[in-house]
């Protein structure tokens, strides 16, 4: 599995109780589809649930959108992780898996404590793609000559890196590259190896970010905790829509939706038809409904179905 078979499949939660069982949480989300992994520690209030369809994700987060559960005396908020959210999740938690184990409080032998050894000359570094390029070209471009376990890339940047599994396969597409340029968003890039001390001082730089990420969203959560705890959430604020073309993205749901009302979050990935638009306020859901349909009948530019 790579980071792009993650995405859309991520519920993140926030809030939830210091005690809350992992085994509850995982019956609670089955009931809207099969649950590959609960990354939840007990103590923590934060963690991750990944389904292994993205329409069980997608229902299980309007479900609880709609009417939030309580576990174990908490209700926690839930959100769908981005794109780049889930791939730099699924990032972390690979780096999790290559860490060796640390043992607390008992003796290990040289032999069960030693580091596991990791592959080295697995990732490229790119420079000059166009202003078009964006993370899901780089990963098909890629993925061609081996897999991909992530692409660290932010769409309007002209640089960054592909870390494969294999070095047999990072090999073949800088060769491919060299001898063939190919354009990514409009521009020829011009890739290179990393070397091995280049390749260690970027995994680390890349684990820096991650906790500092975490860091600041622990801290987030800290300060807001009793805001979560009363704050009243309105019902009836979520949209489902579907018949989406092949070219919609995000960002169009977040304009075409946001004539009618303050949009807090939309659920859609670019290779689906359906998907979700969580607005501020019931009235401006119900207002953008009415609408937007009634513009999809008239053939007022189709927009796609919407229904609350």
């Amino acid at each position: 599995m790579s980071a792009a078979d993650a995405r859309g499949k991520v519920l993140l939660f926030e809030g939830a109780a210091d005690n809350m069982d992992r085994q509850e949480l995982k019956m609670l989300c089955a009931a809207y589809g099969d649950v590959a992994f609960v990354d939840f520690s007990f103590g923590a209030t934060t963690g991750y649930v990944r389904f292994r369809k993205g329409a069980a994700a997608r229902n299980a987060l309007a479900a609880f959108t709609e009417k939030p559960p309580e576990i174990s005396g908490r209700t926690p908020a839930w959100r769908l992780l981005s794109n780049s959210e889930s791939d730099e999740y699924w990032q972390s938690v690979q780096l999790k898996k290559q860490e060796p184990s640390l043992s607390t409080g008992s003796v290990t032998t040289a032999a069960t404590s030693a580091p596991v050894e990791q592959e080295q000359g697995i990732v490229l570094a790119f420079d000059g793609v166009g202003p078009e390029a964006d993370r899901e070209s780089l990963y098909a471009l890629c993925g061609f000559h081996g897999d991909v376990s992530f692409v660290d890339f932010n769409r309007g940047e002209t640089t960054g890196y592909v870390r494969f599994k294999k070095h047999a396969a990072a090999v073949k597409a800088l060769e491919h590259f060299t001898k063939s340029p190919v354009e990514v968003g409009g521009e020829a890039p011009t890739w290179r190896l990393l070397s091995n001390e280049e390749e260690q001082a970027y995994k680390e730089a890349v684990q820096q970010r991650l906790n500092e990420r975490k860091r600041r969203r622990d801290g987030k959560e800290q300060s807001g905790q009793h805001h979560t705890e009363s704050a009243p959430q309105e019902a009836g604020v979520v949209v489902a829509f579907q018949g989406a073309g092949p070219d919609a993205e995000r960002s169009s749901f977040y304009d075409l939706c946001g004539r009618h009302g303050d949009v807090a979050f939309v659920d859609f990935s670019r290779d689906e038809s359906s998907g979700y638009v969580r607005f501020r306020r019931h009235e401006d859901a119900v207002r953008a409904v009415e609408s937007l349909n009634a513009a999809s009948e008239a053939g007022g530019g189709s927009p796609p179905p919407l229904r609350p």
